[in-house]
């Protein structure tokens, strides 16, 4: 896992922005086919949090996936006062930013904060916070359509690779693995973290991972032929975002 940038691990599903955002996955059914037991509590993300360490983990801990962090604020809060010795990384759609004092704590205890810029975001808020922190960065909202997962595809090579898998871990509210953020349903599943050993799990994403990361670089015209149906949809396919991991 060291060269793991992100460990996405979503401890919530709200997001005050479901209803405004009809093109979000949030309103789809997105854990339709994969298991729905029981939330992850603080204590199933913090432990495997740990397991990662063990297993060679130096990436940022992200509290989120298809949810807004801050609508749990407490859950937050509680999480990073378990985990002390994690570095955060908090995206955020700023609607309930504010420059009171359990905000302006969370802010310092992340190594960095994301926010993107919608209608609804507290501008106000967000500029009183960037002045008085160095960690915050802004990025302009765009949607594409994954919520669909339709269109003709085709080998196209001006995509010629994508690292995400090699990039980002995601855990689910329901504890299951996900590739990327571009397979929010859940199609290449393996796994629960509230249900498999920790240890069993990240060999069966290495087992997934890997295969999948080999045909994704670089994407050829024979590669594209034996990439998983999501992956031929996808209009996420990042190919920029690698050394990031300090």
């Amino acid at each position: 896992m060291r060269g793991l940038t992100y460990l996405n691990i979503e401890i919530s599903d709200e997001c005050s922005l479901t209803d405004a955002h009809p093109e979000c996955p949030r309103n789809a059914d997105r854990f339709h086919g994969v298991p729905q037991g029981e939330p992850i509590t603080i204590d199933d993300a913090a432990r495997f949090y740990r397991c990662c360490v063990q297993h060679g983990f130096r990436g940022m801990l992200a509290p989120q996936y298809y949810s807004e962090p801050l609508a749990t604020r407490r859950r937050l809060m509680q999480l990073m006062i378990q985990l002390p010795e994690a570095r955060f990384s908090l995206r955020t759609n700023g609607v309930l930013l504010d420059d009171g004092p359990e905000c302006n704590w969370i802010i310092k205890r992340c190594a960095e904060v994301w926010v993107t810029v919608y209608p609804q975001t507290d501008m106000m808020a967000l500029d009183l916070l960037q002045a008085k922190h160095g960690n915050i960065h802004v990025l302009a909202y765009g949607f594409d359509n994954r919520i669909r997962e339709s269109g003709r595809t085709a080998y196209n090579p001006r995509q010629a690779a994508c690292i995400r898998p090699r990039f980002e871990l995601n855990i689910d509210y329901y504890g299951n693995g996900r590739l990327c953020c571009g397979d929010w349903r859940g199609e290449m599943s393996f796994g629960n973290i509230k249900t498999d050993a920790h240890d069993a799990f990240l060999k069966a994403w290495y087992a997934v991972r890997d295969p999948l990361a080999a045909l994704l670089n670089p994407i050829t015209p024979e590669s594209y032929e034996q990439l998983p149906a999501i992956c031929k949809l996808c209009l996420a396919r990042t190919p920029e975002l690698g050394g990031r991991l300090a």
